[in-house]
């Protein structure tokens, strides 16, 4: 009989013969070859709970992200006050606006005689997809559209940010009636955010900006509740065995009844690095479906989760859902 070579033994339990990747291996090469099967090309995926918009329980009012989620403080470098009317338009920290001239307290998002051009803005040294908001004293408008969502694509450089939803407003969810009650807004990190210094702090940038002839339409200017907002991500998300590309996803839906009023539309995120896959939609009717041509680059133990953008209006929302995550590894 001929010679019966040595099974390799991978991590998992399994036994792979020589003979299976080469049989005139070093034992280096073919150890590193069977450590490259073990990796799974496949990565299931929970993401349990109701697939709405204002779900996360986030400041009470949240946002959309779909299970147990973590609020955390932004640095208050990262938190920044704008007044068009002192010097020229200053920039300073919302937590010392009651050392400024323009405001009475601190923690105050707008001046308290808001005017065209005043703003606030939010950042972080990764994206980021929603923010938190325990408001102590709740703006008050009386006519809409009187801010503007924007994000930083440059220096000195903003464009026009669409939000997911801003559970802030009582009176509508689009950003216009922002900070009119505790909630969440969240939205899709643009492709060409910017990391960009702002007051002199670099980071990830959006802001919210009095629009031309709009500032006697905010007639109390609110305020945050003694504390910076937060930004939301998820505690129970899934941690990326090892590194490599998602590819595809494939979303299986377990409730009683598929949506089937409107399309659902999500991110998967990357909390770590806070890249993402880019808008996915669910098409109605659909118990599954999956997205073939995606290029999600991530690092071992990346936490992933996913982001609702769209709901269904006819409240038979996707839920406990179960994905399918196809990856190539990376070496």
């Amino acid at each position: 009989m001929g010679h019966r070579p040595d099974p390799i033994r991978l991590r998992q339990g399994l036994y792979v013969s020589r003979d299976l990747i080469g049989g005139r291996q070093t034992d280096h090469n073919w150890r590193r070859i069977a450590d490259r099967l073990q990796f799974s090309r496949v990565w299931p995926m929970a993401a349990f709970g109701s697939w709405e918009l204002a779900n996360d329980g986030a400041k009470t009012n949240g946002g959309g992200l779909v299970g147990d989620i973590v609020e955390t403080a932004i640095d208050s470098t990262l938190v920044q006050a704008y007044d068009a009317s002192e010097s020229g338009g200053t920039w300073g920290y919302l937590a010392t606006t009651h050392l400024r001239d323009g405001y009475s307290a601190e923690f105050q998002l707008f001046p308290s005689s808001p005017a065209q051009g005043d703003a606030v803005a939010f950042g972080s040294t990764v994206p980021f997809c929603e923010v938190s908001f325990d408001i102590g004293t709740p703006a008050v408008y009386d006519a809409a559209a009187v801010l503007a969502w924007e994000y930083s694509d440059g220096v000195d450089s903003w464009a026009s940010l669409t939000l997911a939803t801003d559970q802030t407003g009582a009176t509508g969810q689009t950003g216009a009636y922002f900070a009119e009650r505790d909630g969440a807004l969240s939205f899709v990190p643009p492709a060409d955010w910017a990391s960009v210094a702002v007051g002199g702090i670099t980071g990830y940038w959006i802001r919210a900006v009095i629009q031309s002839g709009k500032g006697g339409n905010m007639t109390t200017s609110p305020a945050m509740n003694g504390e910076n907002p937060s930004t939301v991500s998820l505690g129970d998300g899934f941690p990326c065995p090892h590194g490599g590309t998602i590819t595809g996803i494939r979303a299986i839906d377990t409730a009683a009844t598929p949506h089937a009023t409107d399309d659902v539309k999500f991110i998967l995120m990357d909390f770590t690095t806070g890249a993402h896959s880019g808008q996915l939609t669910w098409a109605r009717n659909q118990r599954q479906d999956a997205w073939p041509s995606l290029t999600l680059v991530v690092n071992t133990s990346d936490i992933l989760g996913v982001l609702v953008t769209q709901e269904d209006s006819g409240n038979a929302d996707p839920t406990n859902v179960m994905l399918e995550l196809t990856v190539t590894p990376g070496y």
